[in-house]
């Protein structure tokens, strides 16, 4: 016994859709089953069934994720759907962009600003360390720590400078994820369609 599955995504589940996800579906069958030995493979295909008919799902991954745990319900007697908001078509805007592009930026200026600031490019060929007093040979720390006690040896404006790019990373981020959910109501909805059918 042999099965194929598949999915796409629905504009709308009007009778017109549905019949030519049908026709799509029944495609797929005739082009992978053996038509010599099963001639009317594809003829009958299993029905439509809206799984969560009451839920919008916040994306095509989520869409995916509730299908895929709901198999049991859908799996090889019907054909699943469910609807899901596609918020990739509403996070293009203006504003979105250029939050995601002043993250980016932030996140390179912090990790340039780390590579500028390693304890190895200092001059001196010893470095103390203020927690426990050791001075260490250059050549022995690793990730600007202190090999005896692990305290980090960058000083505190660099720690100062480097948590003021977090804090910043972290305000952009929540600002992006606010402007995502102003837009998740706009976002259109659409169907994400699963099937499992027998192909021979």
């Amino acid at each position: 016994m042999s099965w194929i599955g598949g999915e796409f995504v629905l504009n709308d589940v009007t009778k017109k859709d549905l019949d030519a996800a049908a026709d799509r579906i029944r495609y797929a069958v005739r082009s992978n089953a053996n038509l010599a030995e099963f001639s009317n493979m594809g003829n009958r295909i299993n029905p439509f069934k809206h799984i969560c008919p009451q839920i919008i799902f916040n994306g095509y991954e989520e869409a995916e994720e509730i299908l895929e745990r709901k198999r049991s319900e859908w799996s090889r007697n019907y054909t699943g759907y469910v609807a899901f908001r596609d918020l990739e078509s509403v996070n293009k805007t203006k504003r979105i962009i250029e939050l995601k592009e002043k993250i980016e930026s932030e996140i390179e200026k912090k990790i340039r600003y780390g590579l500028d600031n390693n304890v190895k490019d200092q001059k001196a060929d010893y470095i103390g360390c203020r927690k426990c007093g050791s001075k260490i040979n250059k050549t022995y720390i690793q990730a600007n720590r202190c090999p005896v006690c692990d305290f980090d040896l960058r000083s505190d404006t660099f720690k100062k400078r480097m948590a003021g790019y977090q804090e910043k990373i972290d305000k952009l981020t929540n600002e992006l994820n606010e402007e995502k959910k102003k837009n998740t109501a706009k976002a259109p909805v659409k169907y994400l369609v699963m099937y499992e059918e027998y192909v021979g």
